[in-house]
């Protein structure tokens, strides 16, 4: 698998994309840069990433047979085989849905998916990661921490990428074919606020309180209102407040 290293970049997303675009991508490429200046969230939010300690990588991977309504498995298989690496070196480690990494109910890291869709099909995708690993000031950011602050070891940057990439580079290998209900399974079980009383706001910004019960087949979001009734919720169209 290419394995490409920067110093510096705008975005590793965007440079696998331009890369793309120009006939000169392979598949399983990797590209890591150890300092991003507009790395993107989901929701089009900014990532903050700070040279030196955190990790911006990126990924492109195809697909040869994976339908469009199975594409949550790609999140599913990728936000596990992150938290998987990271619990290497710390405990406490969750997902929130649809694909944030959490340590203590705090935001450590964050995916962006950007998939390549031609008739049913999701033909390829640049999955973004970026990690917060060794403390650095964020003031603003008081629902974020960084792997360091909850690990008993010393951490590496260069090891800690190295294992990544290999556990990445698996874990993206076996999407294709592996049932969508064990990564579910798989998924649910470390899915923080499963089975738990939690606030949750709507896109016009009324809260309300529910528990989430799972995810569906096609990865939204299911949660149990006070009075028993289960709704529905698709990326966007609902958020967890911690």
């Amino acid at each position: 698998m290419p394995l490409i290293f920067l110093d510096k970049i705008s975005s590793t997303n965007d440079y696998l994309k331009d890369l793309l675009s120009k006939g000169l991508l392979q598949d399983n490429t990797f590209v890591v840069a150890a300092d991003q200046t507009e790395g993107r969230g989901q929701m089009g939010n900014n990532w903050l990433a700070h040279k030196g300690s955190s990790i911006s990588l990126s990924v492109y991977k195809k697909h040869l047979n994976l339908s469009l309504e199975d594409q949550f498995k790609i999140a599913m298989s990728v936000s596990l085989a992150v938290r998987q690496v990271l619990a290497l070196f710390s405990e406490e480690l969750s997902v929130k849905w649809p694909n944030d990494i959490l340590i203590k109910g705090k935001k450590v890291g964050g995916i962006l998916i950007e998939n390549k869709i031609q008739g049913n099909l999701v033909t390829s995708s640049v999955i973004g990661i970026g990690l917060n690993i060794l403390k650095f000031p964020m003031p603003e950011l008081t629902q974020a921490t960084a792997l360091s602050e909850h690990s008993k070891v010393s951490i590496k940057l260069g090891h800690l990428i190295e294992i990544l990439v290999i556990q990445l580079d698996k874990s993206l290998s076996e999407i294709d074919h592996l049932p969508y209900l064990s990564l579910k399974f798989r998924y649910e079980n470390k899915l923080f606020g499963y089975g738990l009383l939690k606030t949750f706001q709507r896109p016009n910004k009324n809260s309300f309180q529910g528990t989430i019960r799972g995810i569906t087949s096609n990865g939204a979001l299911v949660i149990e209102d006070q009075a028993g009734l289960k709704e529905f919720f698709q990326f966007k169209e609902v958020k967890m407040i911690l």
